[in-house]
């Protein structure tokens, strides 16, 4: 009987080790790209001009807004307006009597919409939207229990996780 020996090399063991590396990188990788969402989630809002109206007392101007799903999945959102420095006293945030918009945006889509900005001189102010990804599935659960439950709109239905939420703020105007 013969007894082998293997003669190790300091090559060897490196190049070992730049092979267990290697694998485990792609490993990770793998394990990165399986457990990721492959849409992307954004959206933009965008503040047009003044509609010329007002609405209320004091007079508060009715802006126009572009909302725009930039991504690659469907999105439930809703639409507001910030007041910088705290709160405008006058400010209605929609008197009460108009709700916020809120809607369901295919990938692409843009919808125009108004909303209230406050009247007092000097106000900061800039719209911010708040969306999710929504499923095909969830969208047409939302839309079955909103043709069996009055009042509510299908967006009101949607699934809004916290972890999965997504903000876009437009910049400050005066």
């Amino acid at each position: 009987m013969h007894d082998i020996v293997h003669e190790m090399r300091p090559n060897t063991v490196l190049v070992s080790l730049s092979r267990v590396m290697r694998a485990l990188l792609i490993l990770a990788l793998f394990v990165l790209v399986g457990c990721s969402n492959p849409y992307r989630v954004s959206m933009r809002i965008h503040a047009v001009a003044p509609t010329g109206e007002t609405w209320y007392r004091p007079p508060q101007r009715i802006w126009r807004f572009a909302i725009t799903n930039t991504g690659d999945s469907q999105v439930v959102w809703n639409a507001r307006i910030e007041v910088s420095g705290g709160s405008d006293r006058d400010y209605s945030h929609a008197g009460g009597h108009i709700e916020w918009p809120q809607g369901v945006l295919a990938p692409g889509q843009s919808v125009f919409t108004n909303m209230i900005v406050p009247a007092k001189t000097g106000s900061v102010w800039r719209a911010s939207i708040e969306f999710w990804p929504l499923s095909t599935q969830a969208l047409k659960k939302a839309q079955d229990d909103a043709d069996r439950l009055f009042g509510l709109s299908v967006a009101e239905l949607c699934p809004h996780p916290q972890e999965r939420k997504g903000t876009y703020y437009d910049e400050w105007h005066h």
